[in-house]
């Protein structure tokens, strides 16, 4: 199975070790959206600029990469393109930075829910804009799977109802809104 149109995957890494994991993520059909390395290096005697080989595998792959000199500071740019990218997943793999908090962060957002379980009822719930689920299949197989935006809300939604919570328990602004006759 391909799920490249449907992951979207940010990859974080550097070194050959890093290059193996992305192999092995292309061999099961799965492709990063983006991939973040570490700036070229001065290499050998003649200190050659020479690129990561994260870098080389992204270019030889068509895959967008980008190597920023630092993820502290100055990361707007690269937090707003992880937003507008909408991805799902970071993996990181041998990167050799640290990675600032700022850039993982799922920010909260108040949507408009309902539900069937207290019909006519609406109110605004304070949901993650991206959630990643850990559940097991129809054959006990565990599984992940990511999404943003209203499967996101879906998500956290149902998990509510398996925890015995209803949206209702949370809701602010609570209003009635019957079907017009």
């Amino acid at each position: 199975m391909n799920y490249t149109k449907e992951l979207k995957l940010v990859f974080f890494g550097g070194s050959d070790l890093s290059v193996y994991v992305l192999d092995e993520l292309k061999l099961h059909g799965i492709l990063p959206t983006l991939i973040i390395t570490t700036p070229d290096k001065p290499k050998g005697r003649k200190l050659v600029l020479t690129p990561t080989p994260v870098k080389v595998w992204a270019q030889n792959h068509n895959i967008e990469v980008i190597d920023p000199v630092s993820l502290k500071k100055d990361n707007a740019d690269l937090i707003s393109k992880l937003q507008a990218l909408n991805s799902q997943l970071f993996l990181v793999a041998s990167y050799g930075k640290l990675i600032p908090r700022e850039i993982f962060e799922n920010p909260q957002h108040k949507v408009e829910e309902g539900c069937l379980s207290v019909r006519w009822l609406y109110g605004k719930v304070e949901r993650n804009e991206k959630t990643l689920v850990r559940a097991y299949d129809e054959k006990g197989k565990l599984f992940t799977f990511g999404g943003s935006g209203l499967l996101s809300q879906v998500f956290q939604h149902e998990i509510d109802h398996l925890n015995g919570a209803l949206f209702i328990d949370k809701a602010k602004d609570l209003k009635e809104m019957k079907p017009e006759k």
